[in-house]
């Protein structure tokens, strides 16, 4: 096995990450959002499609869209509620699921440090 099979092992290997985000939940139940971590391919996608500008809100939408699963890791999000998802008032809901999306250590690894 050469070296870079080895580093596509131990990615593959990894754990999905997840976020809870409270404004999105019932009362007293969050809303568990699980993603796998963002790849180099995954930003070179989202980087062409809007010029290199990352802090696009469409690009910050897209990003959720494509990362966002449920506990089974089907997607949350589809195409259809990019529009919806533009006109939330609630930006800062959407900012931390994708912060840790983009994040290069997943939040249960930060906890750990």
């Amino acid at each position: 096995m050469n070296l870079m099979d080895k580093i596509s092992a131990k990615y593959a290997e990894k754990e999905r990450g997840h976020v809870d985000v409270e404004e999105w939940g019932d009362e007293d139940n969050p809303l568990r959002i699980f993603f796998r971590p963002m790849s180099m391919k995954d930003l070179s996608d989202i980087s062409k499609r809007y010029k290199g500008n990352l802090e696009d809100p469409s690009a910050v939408v897209d990003i959720l869209i494509s990362k966002a699963e449920d506990e089974d890791g089907n997607k949350l999000f589809t195409l259809e509620d990019k529009p919806k998802m533009l006109r939330l008032p609630d930006t800062a809901a959407i900012a931390k699921v994708v912060g840790a999306i983009t994040a290069s250590v997943s939040v249960e690894e930060h906890e750990k440090n």
